[in-house]
């Protein structure tokens, strides 16, 4: 009988600060309800471990330890009949286990993004693309009876990428405080960026602008890579209405999702969207690229085909419309927390009476 379980993953699952740790903190929640719950975190050891500014090569160094160990200590944990161990396992991560979710990073398989890329993103890239380069995850994943996927694109994907059958559970979102808003209050029109980085397609912004006023008023929000800077910087000296908040809170991500009246999704080869998500349920109707999952949960009118057409549809004022709007916002309910939890409780049940 199960009575313990075990998480390795690179995921901060106490402060989640990206789509994809949340998704863990959530899944450590419902593990939290059924057995005894040991966590083995990268980032959360290499916060305990390194102390203030410590330099990036003793980050680094003390982070390729934590990999090696996590590999043995997966191998030790998988041995004992009383210990389900969930993982965020991959090439990059390779660690044995039961349960793996996948969540692949976007712009996988896409070479548009790969020359502006850093090294270090390159090769786990590389990795990620071919397994065969990392022998220990060929070992590790044979140990898996369960494999989860965010998205039917991400299913597809790794088929074809490893050769592995998985179970399609779409990731949970915390939509309820985006729904809070009124879609009966007229909005200025304006747009919202996030993530400004070369792997979330930064490097076509420049292109975009060239088909919408200078006047128009661009709020970039989120973490910046060394691209991503220069490019704002080169906009806003060209005289662009272009203004980087940076990282913000989530109240004010709330209050900007509920101001402006478009998203611009830049990224290809998404395999999921939270973001996505969010604006959708917040009433700033996103307007995004036929590629990787989102055409799984976005309504067509939504696509561009190219930058042009992106901008001819935001300054058109696509789905300012508020039987629209409530559309989306119900697609976008279908993510609801709840209804992960529902469904990952199911797959851990059948997971206990057939292979325990």
């Amino acid at each position: 009988m199960i009575n313990r379980a075990v998480i390795i993953s690179i995921n901060n699952t106490k402060s989640p600060t990206t789509g994809g740790e949340y998704v863990f903190k959530v899944i450590k929640d419902v593990l939290m309800q059924k057995f005894v719950v040991h966590e083995l975190s990268i980032p959360a050891m290499i916060k305990k471990w390194i102390k203030g500014d410590n330099g990036k090569f003793l980050k680094d160094s003390f982070g390729v330890w934590l990999y090696l160990y996590s590999f043995l200590r997966s191998l030790y944990e998988r041995k004992k009949r009383e210990t389900i161990v969930v993982t965020s396992c991959s090439p990059i991560f390779p660690v044995f286990g039961h349960v793996v979710y996948h969540q692949p990073r976007a712009g996988l398989c896409e070479p548009l993004y790969r020359p502006y890329l850093p090294f270090k993103l390159r090769f786990g890239f590389s990795l990620h693309e071919n397994e065969k380069f990392s022998p220990l995850w060929l070992l590790a994943k044979k140990s898996y009876v369960l494999h989860l996927s965010n998205s039917f694109y991400t299913r597809d994907l790794i088929k074809r990428l490893y050769g592995i059958n998985s179970i399609v559970l779409y990731p949970p979102v915390r939509i309820p405080p985006f729904c809070r808003s009124d879609f009966t209050k007229s909005r200025k029109l304006s747009l919202v960026i996030v993530k400004p980085k070369a792997v979330n397609g930064i490097m076509l912004l420049p292109e975009f602008v060239k088909f919408v006023p200078k006047n128009f008023p661009i709020l970039v929000i989120g973490d910046a890579d060394f691209l991503g800077f220069k490019v704002m910087k080169y906009l806003k000296k060209c005289g662009w209405n272009i203004k980087y908040l940076g990282r913000v809170s989530e109240e004010a991500k709330l209050k900007l999702f509920g101001l402006a009246s478009h998203f611009l999704h830049l990224g290809l080869n998404e395999t999921f969207g939270m973001t996505i998500v969010e604006t959708m349920a917040k009433g700033c109707v996103p307007v995004v690229p036929k590629s990787g999952a989102i055409p799984e949960f976005v309504p067509n009118i939504l696509f561009y085909s190219d930058l042009e057409e992106a901008a001819q549809k935001i300054m058109s004022n696509v789905g300012d419309d508020y039987d629209f709007k409530k559309e989306i916002r119900k697609i976008a309910e279908g993510f609801r927390e709840e209804i992960f939890k529902e469904k990952f409780t199911f797959y851990l049940n059948i997971f206990e009476r057939n292979y325990m």
